[in-house]
C-alpha cells in the first residue's frame, strides 16, 4: 500500500480542493497511533505492523474499532486503504466511520462504510444510535475475494450531497458506487475504524493511509430562551368584531392586549354562550400565538382572506382558528377564555342595533370599539367601522379609534368637541361627553333636547357615575333612528344623596350634516 501513497496524495489533493483544513493524515509511519494523532478505543486489539500498518490483533471472536479527532462533515473528503485477509460476510467486515458523535462507534450517530456484508459490496449508512441505514447500496461482488485489498473514497458536500468511490488494487481508477443526499447530521466529533472478526479472522484486517479533509457547520448561534407570561383577567379585551361576513370575507373577533408586555395567548378559547349560561365549543388560539405589547390580534379561520377584502395593511396581525363558534347574525354572547373555561378574559353581548342607523345593510361592516380599554359590553363603546376603510379593521388599530386622554376640568362636565358629524366616515362621528368630580357617589340623569325642546334621547336614568370617565352619543334617538341635522341641548342632573347636593348642567353640541 505504500508504493501509492504520493499518487494517492496528489489525486486526494485534486479531489478535494474545496476543502479547507485537513484534519487527519495517517499513514502510522511512525509506529505509534497513540500520538499524532491519538486513537482511542479497543487499542488492546491492535498493533502497528513492519509495514507501518494499523492491524487488527484480536484473539477472540470481536468488535473492535478506534477512534480519533475530526470534524469534517461539509465540503469534505475522506480517503482510507483496506486489506482483509479474508472473504469478508456478515460477521467479517471493515468500517471505516467518517462521521461520529461520539467514541462509541456501536452507539454513535453518524456516516461510515461498511467493507463486507451478505452482497460483499461496498455501501455506506447513517447509524442513528443503535440503528443502521444503507443509504448508498454499492455494487454487489466487489469484495468477493480473498484477499481483499480496496481503497475507499468518500465526498460530501455543503448540501449534504454524498458520493462513493472504491478502487481495488486490481483496477486502474475509483469505481462509482452511488450518490445520496443526506443532511440528517451536520456535526461530527470523531472519525475511527471498525472491524467485526471470527475467532479465526483476529488478525486479517489492516488499514493505511487514512486522510480526512473538510470544514465544519459553524455552531448556531445562541438564541436566548424567551418566555412571555401568560395573560391574567384584565389583560386581554375584544375590541372588534365582525359577525355577518361577506361572501369574500370570514367572521373575526380582534382582541387586545391591555399591558405593556408581551403575552402567550396559546390555547385561549374564543367562543359564544348558549341560552343556558353554557359555552360551546368553539375554537383554541394555535400554540406559539404571541400577542405584542399593546398589540392587536385578529382570529379568523382565512386571514389570508379578510386581509385581502380589509386590504390591511402589513403590520396587521392575524392569527388563523382551526375551529370556529359560528356568530349569530342577529346577536349573540362572544367569551374570550382559557381552555378550561374557569378563568374568563372578556365577555361581549352583541347586537346588530349596534351599527350606526346609516348603515343599511350590515353585511361585511365590523363593530370597532371606540377605545379597546372601554366596557365591551357597553352599546355606546361601540361603533360601526368606517367606510372608509371598507368597513373593517382586523389586526390593528380601530377607524373609530378615540384616545381617552386626561383633560385639564373646566367643569364637572364638559364636550370634547361641540360639532360631530354621524357619517360613518370615521371622523368625528360621536360626541364625547367628560365629566370629573372630586367625590364620590353621584348619579346621573342625562337626556337630549332638540332645539324645539322635544326629548330625542335619554340616557340611563339615575346611573351611578364614577369620579372621572367618559359618556358618549353617537346620533341615534330613543327610536334607534338618526337624528336630524341641527342644534341639540344635553341636559345633565346629577345627585349626590351622601352629600344631599343636586346639580344640573346644559350643554350645547350641534349635529352636522
Amino acid at each position: 500500500m505504500k508504493n501509492t501513497l504520493k499518487r494517492l496524495l496528489v489525486f486526494f489533493g485534486l479531489c478535494c480542493y474545496l476543502c479547507t483544513f485537513s484534519q487527519v493524515s495517517e499513514d502510522f509511519s511512525d509506529g505509534d497511533f497513540s500520538n499524532n494523532p491519538s486513537w482511542n478505543g479497543t487499542i488492546e486489539n491492535f498493533i502497528i505492523t513492519q509495514k507501518n500498518e494499523l492491524q487488527l490483533n484480536a484473539s477472540t471472536a470481536a468488535v473492535s474499532f478506534l477512534t480519533t479527532p475530526s470534524k469534517a462533515i461539509k465540503n469534505a473528503c475522506w480517503e482510507a486503504s483496506f486489506a482483509i485477509n479474508y472473504n469478508p460476510s456478515s460477521a467479517n467486515y471493515a468500517c471505516f466511520y467518517l462521521t461520529a458523535e461520539s467514541e462509541l462507534l456501536l452507539e454513535t450517530k453518524g456516516y461510515f462504510v461498511q467493507i463486507g456484508n451478505t452482497p460483499d459490496e461496498v455501501s455506506l449508512y447513517r447509524q442513528d444510535g443503535s440503528s443502521k441505514e444503507k443509504i448508498i447500496d454499492g455494487i454487489d461482488g466487489r469484495v468477493n475475494r480473498n484477499p481483499v485489498h480496496i481503497r475507499v473514497k468518500v465526498s460530501c458536500d455543503s448540501l449534504g450531497n454524498w458520493a462513493l468511490y472504491s478502487k481495488r488494487d486490481d483496477e486502474t481508477g475509483f469505481v462509482t458506487e452511488g450518490f445520496v443526499q443526506d443532511n440528517t447530521y451536520k456535526t461530527s466529533h470523531y472519525a475511527g475504524v471498525l472491524f467485526k472478526n471470527s475467532a479465526s479472522t483476529g488478525k486479517a484486517y489492516l488499514v493505511d493511509s487514512i486522510f480526512i479533509n473538510g470544514e465544519e457547520y459553524p455552531e448556531p448561534p445562541y438564541i436566548p430562551v424567551v418566555r412571555y407570561d401568560k395573560p391574567k383577567k384584565g389583560d386581554l379585551l375584544i375590541n372588534e368584531v365582525l359577525f355577518n361576513n361577506t361572501d369574500n370575507s370570514n367572521e373575526y373577533v380582534e382582541i387586545f392586549n391591555t399591558t405593556a408586555v408581551a403575552l402567550d395567548v396559546s390555547g385561549l378559547r374564543v367562543t359564544t354562550q348558549m341560552s343556558d349560561g353554557t359555552l360551546n365549543t368553539g375554537g383554541l388560539i394555535p400554540q406559539g400565538t404571541i400577542l405584542s405589547a399593546q398589540g392587536y390580534l385578529a382570529l379568523s379561520k382565512n386571514p389570508s382572506m379578510d386581509s385581502i377584502h380589509y386590504n390591511c395593511p402589513a403590520y396587521s396581525k392575524f392569527t388563523s382558528m382551526t375551529s370556529w363558534a359560528t356568530l349569530n347574525n342577529e346577536g349573540a354572547t362572544i367569551v374570550l377564555c382559557n381552555n378550561t373555561n374557569d378563568t374568563l378574559f372578556d365577555i361581549m353581548t352583541y347586537s346588530p342595533n349596534w351599527h350606526h342607523p346609516l348603515i343599511q345593510n350590515s353585511k361585511g361592516v365590523a363593530l370597532e370599539k371606540i377605545n379597546p380599554q372601554l366596557n365591551s359590553n357597553e352599546a355606546e363603546h361601540w361603533h360601526s367601522a368606517s367606510s372608509e376603510q371598507n368597513y373593517g379593521t382586523p389586526g390593528y388599530q380601530n377607524s373609530q379609534f378615540i384616545y381617552l386622554t386626561s383633560i385639564q376640568k373646566k367643569s364637572e362636565f364638559w364636550l370634547e368637541k361641540a360639532v360631530f358629524s354621524p357619517n360613518n366616515d370615521g371622523y368625528d362621528d360621536l360626541v364625547q361627553l367628560n365629566y370629573r368630580f372630586n367625590e364620590t357617589a353621584w348619579m346621573a340623569n342625562i337626556t337630549i333636547f332638540d332645539a324645539s325642546g322635544k326629548i330625542i334621547k335619554r340616557f340611563n336614568k339615575n346611573e351611578l357615575l364614577s369620579t372621572e370617565g367618559l359618556l358618549f352619543w353617537n346620533g341615534k334617538t330613543d327610536n334607534n333612528r338618526l337624528a336630524d341635522a341641527g342644534i341639540y341641548i344635553i341636559y345633565i342632573e346629577t345627585t349626590n344623596t351622601m352629600l344631599s347636593k343636586t346639580n344640573r348642567y346644559k350643554l350645547i353640541c350641534v349635529l352636522s350634516a
